[in-house]
C-alpha cells in the first residue's frame, strides 16, 4: 500500500474520537524503526499518549485507550492500534466479553498489517483467530457493545479479507475497509464525551 493509499484510507475514516496526536509514521516491521525498541522509533522512551483505563463495553466512551485505538485503526496505524488496545486488554477481567472483543480487535488490526505485508497465510490464520474471539464476545453480550455490532463487524472483515486476498496481489481498498464507526451508538454517550465532531485529522 503506497503512502497515498494510506492517506486515502484516513480520508474516508470516521471522525476522530480523541485529541491524542497520531504517531509520526505507521510501523511496518523491517521497513521503519521499531517504535519503542529503536532510539529512532516514534514512541521510544515516551510516555503513553493515553491513560490506561479499563473499558466497560456498555460505557466505552469513558476509555481513552479504546477510543484512541479506534482512531489509529481507522487510519491504518495497525501496529499502534494493537498496542493501544493491548494496554486495556490487560486490564479486562478474564472471561469477560470486553477481553474477548478487545482480543478480536487486536487480531483484526494484526490481520490488516499482515495483508499490507503480503503475508496471506498469516491473514488466513488471523481471520480465524479474530473470528473466534468475536464469536465468544457475541455470545456474552447484547448489542451494541464497545459501540459496535460485533457480529456484523466480523462479517464485514471476513468479506474484506477474502476479497482483498484474492487476485494478483494483496491490497487494501479504502472504499471497502471495515472502519470502526462508533457514531451509531453515540446516542447513549453523555454530551461532551467525544471530541468536537467533524475533524478528520
Amino acid at each position: 500500500m503506497a503512502v497515498d493509499a494510506f492517506d486515502a484510507l484516513a480520508a474516508q475514516a470516521p471522525v476522530r474520537y480523541t485529541d491524542f496526536a497520531l504517531p509520526a509514521y505507521r510501523f511496518v516491521p523491517r521497513v521503519q524503526p521499531h517504535p519503542t525498541a529503536d532510539p529512532r522509533g516514534h514512541s521510544y522512551e515516551r510516555a503513553p499518549r493515553f491513560p490506561a483505563l479499563a473499558v466497560d463495553g456498555y460505557r466505552w466512551w469513558n476509555s481513552p485507550g479504546y477510543l484512541y485505538g479506534c482512531d489509529l485503526y481507522n487510519r491504518g496505524f495497525w501496529w499502534e492500534a494493537h498496542e493501544a488496545w493491548e494496554a486495556i486488554w490487560h486490564l479486562a477481567d478474564r472471561g469477560s466479553p470486553e477481553r474477548a472483543a478487545l482480543q478480536g480487535l487486536i487480531q483484526l488490526a494484526n490481520c490488516h498489517l499482515k495483508l499490507h505485508m503480503g503475508r496471506l497465510n498469516a491473514v488466513a490464520r488471523l481471520t480465524r483467530s479474530y473470528g473466534r474471539h468475536f464469536d465468544r464476545a457475541a455470545s456474552l453480550i447484547r448489542a451494541p457493545f464497545l459501540g459496535l455490532d460485533v457480529p456484523a463487524l466480523r462479517r464485514r472483515a471476513d468479506d474484506y479479507f477474502r476479497d482483498m486476498s484474492a487476485g494478483d496481489g494483496a491490497r487494501h481498498d479504502p472504499a471497502r475497509y471495515p472502519y470502526l464507526d462508533l457514531a451509531a451508538s453515540q446516542a447513549g454517550a453523555p454530551v461532551g464525551s467525544f471530541r468536537k465532531r467533524g475533524s478528520r485529522e
